[in-house]
């Protein structure tokens, strides 16, 4: 089992860790495909702590909005990232931008170009029956 299969144990901790782990996937997975595709741009963005009911069923995210109410967007606010860089003309291919439009380096996984490539070929390997190339 590789580093993507790993499962851990259920609840809200085993959410985010989950969850935390899919964000990272998309950072190196744009990364990647900004490297392999240069033709195209490839963005993150992260749209900041949208309120929104999905939260709702996650008591560390309720005591979290409660708490640190002045970082949560409303949903419309939480939009201005992915419009900003969908029209943005100084964007950089495989950058990472946060609210509102400002770029992040990443901590060292995000940056780990060996771990990009090895996402990269997992996700080949998972997709290639449904593929015709």
């Amino acid at each position: 089992m590789d580093v993507w299969e790993k499962r851990e144990p259920g609840g809200s901790y085993g959410a985010w860790r989950h969850y935390g782990q899919s964000k990272l996937a998309n950072i190196l997975f744009t990364r990647e495909l900004a490297v392999r595709y240069p033709e195209f741009t490839s963005l993150v963005v992260h749209p900041g702590l949208i309120d929104t009911d999905v939260w709702q069923n996650d008591w560390i995210a309720r005591l979290a909005r409660l708490m640190f109410r002045w970082y949560w967007y409303d949903s419309i606010a939480g939009s201005y990232t992915t419009l900003w860089a969908a029209s943005a003309e100084n964007v950089a291919s495989g950058d990472l931008y946060y609210p509102i439009g400002k770029v992040e380096k990443g901590d060292a996984s995000s940056n780990d170009t060996e771990l990009a490539k090895k996402l990269w070929g997992w996700s080949e390997e998972r997709v290639k029956e449904f593929t015709a190339i």
